[in-house]
C-alpha cells in the first residue's frame, strides 16, 4: 500500500507532464490562427508552457526521473505532499490570475469589435451621405445648365419683345399721325 502510494503522485505527475506536452505540441502543430484568435492562441499556449514547467519543476524538485520512481522515506512523502499542495496552491493561483487576463483580454476583444463595426457602420454612413452628396450636386448641375439655357432663350424672348414693343409703339405713333391726317382731310 505505502508504495502505492510512492508510484501514484510520480504516475499522476508524469501523466500530467505527458499530457500538457502533448498538448503543447498539437496547438504548436495546428495552424496559426490571424487577427485576435491569434492573441487567444498565445495565451492558451503561454498557460499550457506555464504549467508544464511547473510539473517539470515539480519533478526534478523531488527528484523524480520522469518516467521513474525512486524510493523515499515517509518523512520525505509527507515533505514532498507538503510542496506539491503548496505548489498546487501556486498552480491555481497562477491559472486564476491568468484566466482573469484571458477574460479581461476577451472583453477588450469585445469592446473593439464593437467599436470597429460601429466605425465600419459610420464609415458606411459617410460614403452614402457622400454619394448623395455628389448626386445632389450632380443634379445641381444640370439645373444650373437648363437655367443658363432657359435664360438664354428669355433674353432672347425679351429682345424680341422689345423689338415688338419698338415696332408697335412706332405703329402707334404712326396710327396717331395717320388718324391725325384723316380728321384734316375730314374738314
Amino acid at each position: 500500500m505505502q508504495e502505492q502510494k510512492h508510484t501514484e503522485p510520480t504516475s499522476w505527475l508524469g501523466r500530467l507532464q505527458r499530457e500538457l506536452s502533448q498538448k503543447l505540441e498539437t496547438m504548436a502543430a495546428a495552424a496559426h490562427p490571424i487577427g485576435l484568435r491569434k492573441l487567444l492562441h498565445t495565451v492558451q499556449n503561454s498557460i499550457l508552457c506555464f504549467r508544464l514547467m511547473a510539473v517539470r519543476g515539480l519533478l526534478r524538485i523531488f527528484g523524480i526521473p520522469r518516467d521513474g520512481f525512486r524510493g523515499t522515506s515517509a518523512a520525505q512523502d509527507q515533505h514532498q505532499e507538503a510542496a506539491i499542495n503548496s505548489l498546487r496552491e501556486d498552480i491555481e493561483n497562477s491559472m486564476s490570475r491568468l484566466q482573469n487576463e484571458a477574460n479581461r483580454i476577451n472583453s477588450l476583444v469585445k469592446l473593439t469589435t464593437n467599436r470597429a463595426v460601429m466605425v465600419e457602420e459610420q464609415l458606411a454612413q459617410a460614403i452614402h451621405a457622400q454619394k448623395t452628396c455628389q448626386a445632389l450636386q450632380q443634379q445641381v448641375t444640370l439645373k444650373q445648365r437648363d437655367a443658363a439655357t432657359y435664360m438664354g432663350l428669355v433674353e432672347a424672348e425679351q429682345s424680341s419683345l422689345h423689338s415688338l414693343r419698338s415696332e408697335h409703339d412706332a405703329l402707334a405713333t404712326k396710327l396717331k399721325e395717320l388718324a391725325a391726317d384723316r380728321e384734316l382731310f375730314a374738314f
